[in-house]
């Protein structure tokens, strides 16, 4: 959604998203979309979902799985 720019993008090469100001990210989106508007819960899930955390470069702090794609 475009109204979530300021909140969570996709990167520019669209295999990965990162997500900024994480109070807002889960009072607009956690807590519209998932079970749990709890962060924790949120990266835990991901990570459950296979989806890495990148740490190192320019996308660091973005997250990535192989199959999800733009």
């Amino acid at each position: 959604r475009v109204d979530f720019t300021s909140i969570v993008k996709w990167l520019p090469h669209g295999r990965a998203f990162i997500f900024f100001k994480n109070q807002t990210f889960v009072s607009e989106v956690l807590s519209r979309y998932f079970s749990s508007s709890n962060l924790q819960t949120f990266t835990r899930q991901l990570k459950y979902w296979g989806f890495k955390r990148i740490t190192k470069g320019q996308d660091a702090g973005a997250y990535y799985h192989e199959l999800f794609l733009r």
